[in-house]
């Protein structure tokens, strides 16, 4: 058991500026609801999509600064009775992460980034906000945001998606159609991109797909008849995260109805390495922590239990007051912080380092009988988004710290 951390600095200025802060929203789809919301890794776009056979993608730029009239900076057409049911960004390059968070402030100088349309060209990242009050959060900040500028060189410009039609389709930002189309053969529930070499092109960099049929698959987009790599639940799959920061022992991770998380080795698919028993009832979020200590579960028990992530034993046990099913668990880019969305309007949010309850962000009206499906950390800044479940207006909710102590 790990022993609880005094608040530093940093977080306690983090938890002052969410508790007064809002939540800002936009119209993402229109018409139905907006299933999907997912930041690419540098943090600088967040693509929606959901019943409206339209991807959207938004600027950070427009998020921060944008009311609830702002419009998408970019639209895609998925065609005809399509809706996307999963969205996939191709993650930094195997064995180039770099660390996060206010720990990098000590080891990580800044550098230049790749982002989206450069193609190999230098640029320079999105400029941290420095945080009021003292030189460590400032340091932190500056120190994540160019961590996250040498995470993200090499990127291709594109992404996947997977629809109700049980198709893949690999998408360039500067295409209005889809680059490459395949079948699936069922829906997918979720896609992961598995990182590769910066040199390896988006067409052929491998995709981990959960399908509806219980089955998880390591696919090649170019032929997606022959997977790579196959295994078949005896269970249904709710929740999958895959680990790549330790390079030998490349890790996936899955949630189950039955309560257990699965763990297999990418490597060997088929075999499961571990089964730990979870939670009482489904397992159905999963997140990893991304500094590299814990893996974070959540049920339909109401359960947030944070384990060790080279031993998966559990560290602790995250206060949750509510009798309420954990929908979707995230970590801030700092990992300090871990929140998620539950049969609730609210965020509840934790402090990693104290394993106690941080602030609650109010999202949705307390007149509103809809609850929250998903909630999204940007991979780079202090900001997150909400989807909401079962929602016909097709709306999406951006979680920022408020404006006069603004720490993005």
């Amino acid at each position: 058991m790990l022993s609880v951390a005094s608040p530093s600095t940093y977080t306690i200025r983090h938890v002052g500026a969410f508790k007064s802060g809002h939540a800002r929203e936009f119209q993402a789809q229109s018409r139905g609801g907006c299933s999907v919301a997912e930041w690419s890794a540098d943090g600088r776009y967040l693509a929606t999509a959901g019943e409206d056979r339209h991807i959207k993608l938004w600027s950070i730029d427009r998020l921060i600064s944008g009311g609830r009239s702002s419009s998408a900076s970019m639209s895609f057409d998925v065609g005809q009775g399509a809706c996307i049911m999963a969205l996939a960004w191709p993650q930094p390059p195997a064995g180039t992460l770099a660390p996060v968070g206010p720990a990098a402030a000590r080891s990580t100088a800044a550098s230049p980034a790749v982002g989206p349309g450069s193609r190999g060209k230098s640029t320079a990242s999105l400029p941290a906000t420095p945080a009021k009050g003292g030189r460590a959060g400032s340091a932190a900040a500056a120190a994540a945001a160019a961590a996250a500028a040498a995470n993200t060189a090499g990127m291709p410009d594109g992404f996947a998606t997977g629809s109700n039609l049980g198709r893949l389709d690999l998408w360039d930002l500067r295409q209005a159609k889809p680059t490459t189309s395949a079948s699936l053969g069922h829906t997918p529930v979720s896609l992961y991109y598995i990182p590769q070499p910066s040199n390896t092109s988006a067409t052929a960099r491998p995709i981990l797909v959960s399908l509806a049929n219980n089955v998880v698959q390591i696919i090649d987009p170019r032929m997606t008849s022959r997977p790579l790599a196959s295994y078949t639940s005896p269970t249904r799959v709710n929740a999958t995260a895959v680990e790549t920061a330790l390079p030998e022992r490349p890790r996936v991770l899955l949630g189950l109805e039955d309560g257990t998380i699965q763990v297999h080795d990418l490597r060997d698919l088929g075999t499961v390495s571990q089964n730990v028993v979870a939670h009482l009832g489904p397992c159905t979020a999963l997140a990893l922590d991304p500094m590299g200590r814990y893996v974070a579960s959540g049920g339909h028990d109401s359960l947030v239990t944070l384990y060790e992530r080279d031993t998966m034993l559990p560290a602790r046990v995250l206060k949750y007051d509510e009798d309420q099913s954990i929908r979707c668990l995230s970590f801030s880019h700092d990992g300090e912080f871990l929140s998620a969305a539950a049969d609730a309007g609210s965020v509840p949010t934790w402090s990693v380092n104290q394993g106690l309850p941080a602030f609650t962000m109010p999202v949705l009206s307390s007149s509103s009988t809809s609850s929250l499906e998903r909630v999204r950390w940007n991979p780079t800044r202090q900001m997150a988004v909400c989807t909401v479940r079962r929602d016909r207006t097709g709306k999406i909710y951006v979680m920022t710290p408020n404006e006069r102590e603004k720490i993005l």
